[in-house]
């Protein structure tokens, strides 16, 4: 953690910079870190609110991420709770807003109205930078992810929005849909239709097939496979942006991965085995172990014991990259049975042929499929 936090450097036009207190972009243990760090602001905040000489402590205090949302009974102590907030460090400094004339408070989406009655009231809160633009009607998806969006919004609407609000919010709505090429007819029939009870038929959902959403040809197969009893979901294609970044990152170095590896021997000897840890890393195992007379380690350094010749250490590999565990030991005993059918005049070094395959139905497919010194390394 010191060594991600306390310096932190990314590339920029061929030149190393520096991040000043802050964390690296993108690192999973930021969110972590700043969670636990705003938390610690807070204790120390109330803390110091709740000192007689302050009196300043929040009737109620809910945050999100870092937006909060807290109740007083005077502007004054509000004032004075945010001064206090704002004291503890200065790097970290917090604004606030108010209510309006008529009361009312927007907290992330959603706008708090007090009624002055010791109730409050909700609506849907949108800034003013608004575009209303919405998933058209003509865009390259299946129909019920184009509707699935505006069922959402009614959804959110309803969860949100108190009752007085939830026409004029749903009005809006189909006025935006409308804006975007949707038919009127159709928005309001979803909107009057939506949480009607309808129960789903679970024996109808069992059955059911993923094929990718082509446009002219997806409507025509889906009636195809109704036909045939099941049930048809469609999944978007690859968009633009994730065809043109994909490859953007550096890829990590060889056996950066778990997964299924081969070890040879100058006796043309073969050591199949997996690992849920990096390759890389299981065979600096096995060296160690090698190097140490550890003959227990595994059957790799066993073998050692009794062979005259050399592990050839440079030429081990990943076979198969899995992170599965159980899938990762089929893959390793069907590895087994493969190098076994292809090349029967090498020594398999394994003390066994692997967990869960007890047959030998693969090993024709296998000989056909050939050895993997010639296909590759899988993903």
């Amino acid at each position: 953690m010191e060594l991600c936090l306390v310096n932190s450097y990314f590339l920029w036009n061929n030149e190393i910079r520096k991040l000043i207190d802050t964390g690296p972009i993108g690192l999973s243990l930021m969110v972590v870190v700043a969670e636990g760090f705003l938390q610690s602001i807070e204790k120390k905040a109330f803390t110091i609110a709740k000192l007689p000489s302050n009196s300043a402590h929040p009737i109620t205090h809910r945050r999100y991420v870092d937006d909060t949302h807290d109740r007083f009974n005077t502007k004054r102590k509000s004032e004075k709770f945010l001064s206090i907030l704002n004291s503890i460090e200065r790097k970290i400094q917090f604004t606030a807003e108010y209510e309006d004339d008529d009361k009312a408070l927007h907290f992330l989406d959603t706008t708090t109205k007090n009624t002055g009655e010791g109730k409050y009231e909700f609506s849907i809160h949108r800034k003013d930078a608004i575009t209303n633009v919405q998933l058209k009607p003509h865009s390259c998806h299946d129909d019920k992810v184009k509707y699935g969006v505006f069922k959402g919004f009614i959804h959110r609407a309803k969860k949100v929005c108190s009752e007085k609000y939830v026409k004029e919010e749903l009005e809006f709505l189909i006025s935006v849909f409308v804006e975007n090429g949707y038919k009127e007819e159709t928005l309001r029939s979803i909107v009057t239709n939506f949480n009607s009870g309808r129960k789903i038929d679970e024996e109808a959902t069992k059955n059911f097939v993923s094929l990718p959403f082509i446009p002219n040809v997806s409507n025509k197969l889906k009636k195809v496979f109704q036909k045939a009893g099941f049930k048809t979901m469609f999944k978007s294609g690859r968009s633009l942006s994730s065809m043109l970044t994909s490859r953007n990152k550096p890829k990590l170095p060889k056996n950066s991965y778990p997964g299924v590896y081969r070890q040879p021997c100058e006796c043309s000897g073969r050591y199949i085995g997996h690992t849920g840890k990096k390759v890389s890393t299981r065979g600096l195992e096995h060296q160690k172990a090698v190097f140490q007379g550890d003959w227990d380690h595994s059957a790799l350094s066993f073998h050692t014991k009794e062979c005259n010749k050399g592990i050839l250490w440079e030429d081990f590999c990943t076979i198969s990259t899995e992170p599965n565990y159980y899938r990762r030991t089929i893959m390793e005993a069907l590895e087994i049975q493969r190098e076994e059918v292809n090349h029967p005049d090498r020594k398999i070094i394994n003390d066994r042929a692997g967990l869960y395959v007890t047959t030998d139905t693969w090993k024709p497919l296998l000989k056909r499929i050939g050895t993997s010194e010639n296909i590759g390394t899988r993903s």
